[in-house]
């Protein structure tokens, strides 16, 4: 925890001293186009999404099998050190269906598109289709002072989400934000697209 913190800590002093080189201008044109998000947290775990997506699936479901077990099946193996045969049989039924829905989360391509009137577009691409899954809209508020991140939906949107993002590197080819809520840093790098 201290080293997470020690890295974060240094992380924004960093920030800060590039910050005093690039003028808020800059920054929101760095800001615009698609990013392809390449790192992030899953249930805690942080993910890098260019290496193999298995080992780090499996690495996840360890972390939360003993929270999806009580969650899902009622079933806590503190308290009962003698596992029931059906619970064995959810466990490997759950371990394979949760380790592949990683799988394809962590090999799926993620994008964010944030555009000059504010909008935020995310979705998920299928590199061998090219289809889009999963397509959501937000706002964003980018404040190059502060280098802050305020992301939210419409308050119309089924779901509400709100994020506060701080910015801890930005330049032409990469980003990091740091994301409190969820105690995440998030890797994103510039990719070129087309609006068709």
């Amino acid at each position: 925890m201290y080293k997470i913190l020690l890295m974060i800590t240094l992380l924004c002093c960093c920030a800060g001293l590039l910050r005093a080189q690039q003028s808020p201008d800059v920054l929101r044109e760095y800001l615009k186009g698609r990013w392809e998000v390449v790192g992030y947290a899953e249930a805690g775990v942080q993910v890098d999404k260019k290496q193999p997506a298995a080992p780090q699936a499996v690495k996840i479901w360890q972390k939360v099998r003993k929270e999806r077990a009580l969650y899902w099946y009622g079933y806590d193996e503190d308290w009962d050190n003698r596992k029931p045969r059906k619970y064995e049989q959810w466990e490997l039924r759950d371990s394979t269906l949760e380790v592949q829905r990683l799988i394809d989360a962590i090999s799926t391509p993620y994008y964010a598109v944030f555009f000059a009137d504010s909008t935020l577009a995310c979705y998920n691409k299928v590199n061998d289709t090219g289809e889009m899954l999963f397509p959501e809209v937000h706002f964003y508020i980018f404040n190059p002072e502060t280098q802050s991140i305020w992301i939210y939906a419409s308050r119309l949107a089924p779901r509400y989400q709100q994020w506060n993002a701080q910015v801890i590197m930005l330049n032409a080819e990469q980003m990091t934000l740091f994301l409190p809520e969820e105690g995440e840093i998030v890797h994103l790098v510039k990719t070129p697209y087309t609006i068709p």
